[in-house]
């Protein structure tokens, strides 16, 4: 009788190791499942190794809504498809078009953000790992995509085979072996019409340039991946460093802090920030993040720079930040009457009195940290009193000379913010007072028709 030898597969010891190395047992694993060849494989393999591990396997389709029929016949696949091996299935259809123009991404992006929502919301909702199917040529595209776009070591690091509730066990393993093992076993699965459409970078990537990296070297592909895991593990080191110096530093002094610090270290940082408010998975280019460190290292006081998915980073005085980019409003024009105004568009609130103003005996603190009571002639005021926001090209006469306001702001190194909403007070002659500065010539005069005048940051009383 002769034995024969067991032959391993390849393919499913390399998920193996992968599980056993990232203790991926006991455990719900959803994989995300559009039905192709790379998705279809990974989901069989894991159900074959799921009762043999304790792991409950479940399969996610998305319906992005943006193929029509050929969308239906893929989920419709997938649904067949689970039924008949008695793979627990769940379909999800969101609308990336919409999507993509209310937020002002592109379809891929859009796609993207929406899918991994719903990821996310089936890890939470069952305490699962979302499995995807990525592949060590789908590593390699990515690489190269961000290598030609411009990048750091960790967009060279490419896709991370853990990341939070995501496991990726495929990264080792190539299109080629996938479809060579779906031959072998017999087992359909479905193409993506737009899989061959190269004005998508990544199909050009796949069907043009990889090919040519394999007839220069073949295995490129895996030798890539193999890369992309040695730089993210110098990749790990320094964003740790990264995250330190942000953990220790004020906030009050991160422009002058960041500006100082090694270039290495500070557009890690600069990428930090901008991962906690993107919606998008873009990353930023190296063009982008040396734009920011631009800013942030030059003598400008007020300074943005746009970044992906409306985020941008904003210098302001010595305060620097990243944040969603929204349209700034500025304070509505409001008519003055005797008594209080309350103004909270403008931070405080302005009273008017035709007595003294009596403070409390802790004076608020200003926002503007500069005097905030002053008189002035009832006599000389031409029409009506109103308050404004500061407009370009603003100046008046005080202390015997005409002074534009946007270098007196400059001059008290007033942030951006505090400009925004500085009350600017005026009659129908133009500026008679901006709080913090001096009362526009002519108007004190000491006479018995006096107006008192008191912006403060919080409520204060008159006689």
């Amino acid at each position: 009788m002769k034995h024969h030898r067991r032959v391993n597969n390849p393919i499913l010891e390399e998920i193996k190791r992968f599980l056993d190395e990232n203790g991926v047992r006991g455990k719900t694993v959803i994989c995300a499942f559009s039905g192709g060849a790379d998705s279809l494989l990974l989901l069989w393999m894991l159900h074959s190794l799921g009762a043999a591990r304790d792991n409950r396997v479940c399969a996610l389709h998305v319906n992005h809504g943006i193929r029509g029929e050929e969308a239906k016949r893929d989920e419709a696949f997938c649904r067949d498809f689970c039924l008949k091996y008695d793979i627990p299935f769940y379909s999800e259809h969101v609308d990336a078009l919409a999507f993509a123009e209310e937020e002002k991404v592109s379809i891929e992006t859009a796609a993207r953000i929406l899918r991994y929502r719903v990821f996310d919301t089936y890890s939470k909702r069952y305490d699962a790992l979302i499995a995807t199917a990525h592949t060590a040529d789908d590593q390699a595209e990515t690489v190269l995509f961000r290598l030609a776009r411009g990048t750091g070591l960790a967009g060279l690091g490419g896709i991370p085979p853990v990341r939070e509730h995501f496991i990726r066990p495929l990264l080792r393993v190539t299109a080629k072996q996938v479809r060579d093992e779906l031959a072998r076993l017999g087992l359909p699965h479905m193409e993506d019409s737009t899989n061959t459409d190269e004005t998508y970078s990544r199909n050009y990537i796949r069907h043009e340039i990889l090919p040519r990296c394999e007839a220069l070297h073949t295995g490129a592909a895996l030798r890539m991946a193999k890369t992309a895991e040695l730089v993210r593990e110098d990749e790990e080191y320094l964003y740790g460093e990264a995250m330190r110096f942000l953990s220790k530093t004020e906030k009050s002094a991160l422009r002058s802090a960041l500006s100082e610090l090694h270039p290495v270290l500070a557009r890690r940082v600069i990428r930090i920030l901008y991962e906690r408010v993107r919606i998008s998975p873009d990353a930023l280019t190296l063009e982008q993040t040396e734009a920011v460190l631009t800013l942030v290292r030059s003598r400008k006081r007020y300074g943005t720079v746009d970044l992906p998915a409306e985020t941008r980073a904003v210098c302001d005085g010595e305060l620097f930040r990243v944040e969603k980019r929204e349209e700034e409003q500025a304070p509505p024009t409001i008519a003055l009457t005797m008594g209080e105004n309350p103004l909270p568009a403008y931070g405080g609130c302005l009273i008017l009195s035709d007595s003294p103003i009596a403070l409390p005996d802790t004076k608020p603190k200003n926002i503007y940290n500069s005097v905030i009571s002053v008189s002035f002639s009832s006599a000389r005021i031409i029409g009506n009193l109103y308050v404004r926001p500061r407009r370009e090209g603003d100046s008046y006469r005080f202390c015997g000379m005409t002074r534009k306001l946007k270098k007196l702001l400059n001059d008290a190194k007033m942030s951006h913010a505090a400009r925004l909403r500085l009350p600017v007070i005026c009659d129908d002659a133009g500026i008679l007072w901006v709080p913090g500065f001096g009362v526009r010539d002519g108007e004190d005069t000491g006479d018995n028709s006096m107006i008192y005048a008191c912006f403060a940051t919080r409520e204060v009383t008159s006689d």
